[in-house]
């Protein structure tokens, strides 16, 4: 029982790291003419690889969601209502506000496409993704068992997408084409689960992830392309993937060596990690604010404390809130149920 639990703290602090990276990289996005917050920019870049690897590993741990229809249909309502719920009421939000500052880009395009999800509103490409992988997931865990020349077709195609974006930008949307690029880290984090407890494995993965994400580098240095991860991003290619995939293995190594067991530490990581939906949309509303609305003036260090630490008090008023509520609903019915 305490492995499990040890497990799911790993993957909790995983994604609490990644939640506190991407709210610096979008922070630091605002400074990239200072050196250090541009460096952190851009290798904090890691964070949607944890993310994705995080949702893949827990989908991949409970596949018991995907063995009856019934089981799936009802995982994917779940995944559906906790993606698209905070997400549209994040958007309904976010167009109050530019429409306040803004009303120029409050438009039915605009509008459209970010209820569609297929454009308008930039972060939104995420949701989009994890939408596509709640079908993915389950289909990969089926075609490894039932289908395994279709998985390992998928697998090439994924991979050799990932290198093709090294030469070759894509023309059109890539949010369209991104679910193949980014898959490679699905297939890692199935991979990682039956591996997870072997130092050799997890040594070697490195190695090769590490290895390919050097000489894809060289590569793109002799293409004289960009190296900036950002730049390689949109969709990801394999100099992209890999750096995440490095990122992981060590960031792992690093939590299973204790480097983040200090109380305080974990629990801001862990409840980063379980609000992480939520918090995804409360920084950017909280950026906004800050930078469009009102114009604060900062320093990188001092704008990333001010996102971080609003973040986390107004998602605790929310939790405290909502907790508060169903407290209050379930003494009613207890107090009605008596009373009847």
């Amino acid at each position: 029982m305490g492995t499990v639990k040890q497990r799911l703290e790993e993957i909790d602090t995983l994604r609490g790291i990644a939640m506190s990276s991407m709210i610096l990289i979008h922070t630091n996005a605002y400074f990239l003419g200072d050196k250090l917050s541009y460096f952190l920019w851009d290798y904090s870049q890691f964070a949607v690889p944890v993310f994705i690897f995080c949702s893949a590993y827990l989908g991949f741990k409970n596949r018991g969601h995907f063995k009856t229809f019934k089981s799936f249909f009802t995982h994917l309502l779940n995944r559906f209502r906790r993606l698209l719920i905070p997400y549209y009421l994040f958007a309904f939000i976010y167009f109050l506000l530019i429409a306040i500052k803004e009303p120029h880009r409050i438009t039915s395009g605009f509008i459209m496409k970010s209820l569609l999800i297929i454009g308008g509103i930039d972060i939104n490409w995420m949701i989009l993704l994890f939408l596509m992988f709640t079908f993915f997931i389950p289909v990969i865990s089926y075609t490894a068992i039932r289908q395994r020349w279709l998985f390992y077709l998928l697998i090439f195609f994924s991979c050799i997408f990932s290198f093709i974006f090294i030469f070759v930008k894509f023309p059109y949307n890539y949010r369209f084409i991104m679910w193949l690029p980014w898959s490679v880290v699905i297939f890692f984090a199935r991979f990682f689960v039956k591996v997870k407890h072997s130092k050799k494995w997890i040594i070697f993965l490195f190695m090769l992830s590490t290895s390919i994400f050097i000489i894809s580098g060289i590569e793109l240095k002799q293409l004289s392309h960009s190296l900036v991860m950002y730049d390689n991003k949109y969709p990801p290619n394999i100099y992209n993937l890999t750096y995440g995939i490095s990122s992981i293995l060590a960031l792992y190594v690093l939590i299973r060596k204790g480097l983040f067991s200090f109380a305080p530490l974990k629990n801001i990581l862990h409840f980063l990690s379980a609000h992480s939906y939520t918090i995804y949309f409360l920084h950017i509303l909280i950026i906004y604010t800050t930078t469009i609305l009102f114009k604060f003036k900062f320093n990188w260090f001092s704008f990333f404390l001010t996102v971080f630490i609003s973040s986390l008090a107004v998602q605790w008023v929310l939790s405290f809130t909502f907790a508060l509520c169903c407290k209050g609903v379930r003494q009613f019915e207890y107090w009605q149920a008596r009373a009847n």
